[in-house]
Order: structure tokens, then C-alpha cells, then sequence
């Protein structure tokens, strides 16, 4: 292949930064059985988790997206005890990119959209139901999905006070 890794960041989040790569790109140094990466950050504000808009990831123990969804995730059952566990960092955020080895990424061009992706509109549960694995790396550095016009002035205002 031409390229090691093909990284894909999506056109909802503009406010990416050179930092966030980093972790994503040496998470295919650090596992060479790693087909798909991407990111996560904690949630720690009830808004974002209830947000449809703000996709969410359930990790397993290597580090592996279990599931994705728009809905929160885990359901945390007793709801006196959510402040703390959005404190603890409970809650992962799915950050707007991936990065593909080559020959994976062509399998996931052909593949055809799946029931789970259906009913989320999020393509990585296509890679999931087609027995793939997407691992995840761990940021600090949050960001702003540009999926209303709220978001919009939001990535603007941030975007000028970068600039100022």
C-alpha cells in the first residue's frame, strides 16, 4: 500500500486539533492488530450526554468500541447517583474522525448499510455489526460537533477567540 494509515476526519468537526491526532495515530504504533481508530473524551456536562447530537461510546477493556449511540450510554439506572458518574468520567464522547490501515478501509467500502446504522445514522456501527473492531484513544482536548446552528456560533466564537 501507497500509505500506512488513512486518517478521515469528519466535515462536522472543524475544530480539530493537530494534538488530537497524536494519540490516535500512536494507538496503530501501540497495537499493530488495530484495523480502525478513533477518539473519545469524557463527558462531564448532563446537557452533552442527553444530546442526540453528541454521539457516545461504550469502551471495552482493550480499549475497543463496544457501542456507539446517540442515546446515553450505559444507562445508569439510578439517576441520584449520575452527577458522580459523570464527574468519574463514566461517559465518552466520540470525537468526529477515524484513521484506517488501507485494506480495511477498502472492506468498509463495500459493505452495505447495516440495521444498527439505520436506526443511529452512525456509519461505525456498519464496521461493528460486520464483526470489525474500532479502537479508541483516550483525549483531553474536546471538541465542538457542528450539527445545529447553535453549534455553528459556537465553533465561530471559538474560532475568533483562537485568532484574538
Amino acid at each position: 500500500e501507497q500509505w500506512d494509515l488513512v486518517i478521515n476526519i469528519q466535515g462536522d468537526e472543524p475544530l480539530i486539533e493537530r494534538e488530537q491526532l497524536e494519540p490516535l495515530i500512536q494507538l496503530f504504533h501501540d497495537n499493530p492488530e488495530a484495523q480502525i481508530g478513533t477518539l473519545c473524551t469524557p463527558i462531564h456536562d448532563l446537557r452533552e450526554l442527553e444530546s442526540s447530537n453528541v454521539v457516545k461510546v461504550v469502551l471495552g477493556q482493550q480499549g475497543q468500541g463496544l457501542y456507539f449511540s446517540r442515546s446515553p450510554i450505559p444507562f445508569f439506572r439510578d439517576r441520584a447517583g449520575l452527577p458522580q458518574a459523570l464527574a468519574a468520567g463514566l461517559y465518552q464522547k466520540h470525537v468526529g474522525l477515524y484513521a484506517f490501515r488501507p485494506p480495511i478501509l477498502k472492506q468498509t467500502a463495500h459493505l452495505a448499510i447495516s440495521s444498527l446504522e439505520r436506526a443511529e445514522s452512525l456509519e461505525q456501527l456498519r464496521w461493528l455489526e460486520a464483526g470489525m473492531r474500532i479502537f479508541i484513544a483516550q483525549t483531553d482536548h474536546t471538541t465542538i460537533g457542528v450539527d445545529t446552528p447553535e453549534d455553528l456560533e459556537r465553533a465561530a466564537q471559538l474560532i475568533k477567540e483562537k485568532r484574538s
